[in-house]
């Protein structure tokens, strides 16, 4: 407030002006809202991948106003916070309380992990996201003509595996000189650098026809963008911008239900990862089209594909035929 009398125009106003914002509250030293505030100040959270860093920022502020006014973490602190989170949000929550205590163990602010000993909820196993098949592949672009939003979306997400994170910031300044789609993932930070104007690797022969559907798309819009995923036009005043990564997968998901299909732009993930093991491309393979963090995540698709392969081979030599992702 200035310093000016109570009743003059000057406090006055300025009185009005601060009406309905929120007062902020002190960090008192020593409390756990001063230790929150260094721990998103430290390297140890900076170096976090951006979106990790988002969802663990939002749980931060939370502790923070909640608990913030306590001076020590304890193992009941933690169970009290984690009670209000159910399955996966629950092991997110614990997560961002174990990094942050690893924190406060490294800099000596605590010598025992309270998160250490805590147990996670149980959760039903589940497959998460379900991959699209080769007739509901061809059912999407049999109902979306190459000229449309939701087709371009869509040969996006299916050739470059890319999560609807990734995607929507793909474009034209993504492309290399030596002819790589190439951009750094959003979870993990990990590289993703796949064939665009080159040549394809042995494996991905059969994806040629994806990646010439994903060009056609690109060519087929009215003008050149930043971003291939956008929002514009009529319904917003003629003003051409980049989805939000929420809005796009609502949008994209409402476009597949309008086709008749019920399945997630995630799905489409899903669905290159078994198409590069259907293909014969290895773990290794699989991590560097879609910028999996680990071997072992690759390597659930090959081991899926590699028992098919067992129980098609005499099958395929008599008959001809060979495998699909859609049995």
């Amino acid at each position: 407030m200035p310093d000016a009398p109570m009743g003059s125009v000057q406090f006055l106003k300025a009185y009005t002006d601060l009406a309905g914002v929120e007062p902020v509250r002190p960090i008192i030293k020593g409390s756990l809202a001063s230790a929150v505030s260094k721990y998103i100040a430290s390297d140890h959270f900076q170096m976090l991948a951006p979106l990790t860093r988002d969802v663990r920022r939002r749980a931060l502020d939370r502790i923070r106003d909640t608990v913030g006014s306590e001076k020590a973490i304890t193992p009941d602190i933690i169970r009290a916070d984690l009670a209000d989170y159910d399955g996966h949000a629950q092991h997110t929550q614990l997560k961002m309380w174990r990094a942050f205590c690893k924190y406060l163990v490294h800099v000596g602010a605590l010598k025992v992990d309270p998160s250490k000993d805590m147990t996670r909820a149980p959760v039903a196993k589940s497959d998460g996201h379900v991959p699209w098949y080769d007739a509901e592949i061809e059912q999407f672009r049999a109902f979306y003509a190459i000229s449309t939003p939701p087709r371009l979306a869509f040969e996006l997400l299916y050739y470059s595996g890319a999560s609807m994170v990734d995607a929507v910031r793909l474009g034209c300044g993504c492309v290399t000189k030596g002819g790589w789609l190439s951009y750094r993932r959003s979870k993990s930070g990990v590289l993703v650098e796949i064939p665009f104007s080159r040549e394809l690797p042995h494996f991905a022969l059969s994806f040629q026809r994806d990646l010439d559907y994903l060009k056609q798309c690109i060519a087929a819009q009215p003008n050149k963008r930043m971003t291939w995923i956008v929002t514009g036009g009529v319904n917003n005043g003629g003003r051409i911008k980049s989805r939000s990564v929420k809005a796009a997968s609502s949008w994209f998901s409402r476009a597949a239900t309008e086709a008749g299909i019920k399945k997630t732009a995630h799905g489409l993930r899903k669905s290159r990862d078994m198409a590069i093991a259907q293909c014969g491309g290895t773990s290794s393979a699989c991590l560097s089209w879609l910028g999996h963090s680990t071997l072992q995540e690759a390597s659930r698709y090959i081991k899926m594909f590699d028992k098919r392969r067992v129980l098609s081979v005499s099958n395929s030599e008599h008959t001809g035929v060979g495998t699909s992702n859609s049995n």
